[in-house]
């Protein structure tokens, strides 16, 4: 594993098998002639066998408010799900909601603003989570609902918006079927959230 040497070096590339190209392709991310927008489509481990899944509970969050949480073993991977790096950076703002509280024939919307802040062009994944706040079993910590790819000029801003029925919120409850149980739900895109309450 790397953990012991990530925090010496300034980014880390990561090319899979690249092939006949890849060589090429690699010279142009580390020279900056392109700018990497690749992000992790799984959870990279901090240590050797320490696998965690992405889709993984609530409680298995190791917590800094609380001394010793999980035994300092939960969930502390070297990158999450969605993890990337970029030579510009962006900026997220303006989330907002179309409803606070919504039904079985509802759709909601979800918005928020991203904003190109570094020099250079560059392209970025917008991802749309969902935690639901209430359930009669633990529900996941996270789940992945929506995403786009945007491509920004320096400076730039622009609008993304998501749309969500209550019947993609679902869950698999203990007779197998799926499920969408009444309470709250909170939507997470980059560090902005907003939430809803979902009623029958």
């Amino acid at each position: 594993m790397i953990s012991s040497i990530e925090k010496q070096i300034p980014g880390i590339l990561l090319a899979y098998r690249p092939s006949t190209m890849g060589g090429e392709a690699i010279a142009d991310v580390l020279f900056g002639d392109y700018n990497p927008n690749g992000i992790l489509p799984f959870t990279y481990p901090r240590y050797t066998n320490d696998l965690v899944l992405y889709d993984r509970k609530g409680s298995e969050e190791v917590r800094e408010d609380v001394p010793n949480s999980y035994g300092k073993g939960g969930f502390n991977p070297q990158w999450d799900f969605g993890h990337g790096l970029s030579y510009t950076t962006f900026e997220y703002s303006d989330a907002s909601i179309s409803k606070s509280t919504f039904g079985a024939n509802d759709e909601i919307e979800i918005s928020v603003s991203v904003k190109n802040t570094g020099k250079r062009d560059g392209k970025i994944a917008v991802e749309l989570y969902s935690v639901d706040l209430f359930a009669s079993i633990s529900p996941s910590a996270r789940r992945l609902r929506k995403f786009t790819k945007l491509t920004l000029k320096a400076g730039e801003s622009q609008k993304v918006s998501f749309k969500i029925s209550p019947k993609e919120l679902a869950f698999i409850n203990r007779e197998g079927k799926w499920e969408t149980e009444a309470g709250e739900f909170e939507f997470l895109i980059g560090d902005q959230s907003v939430k809803a309450e979902y009623r029958l």
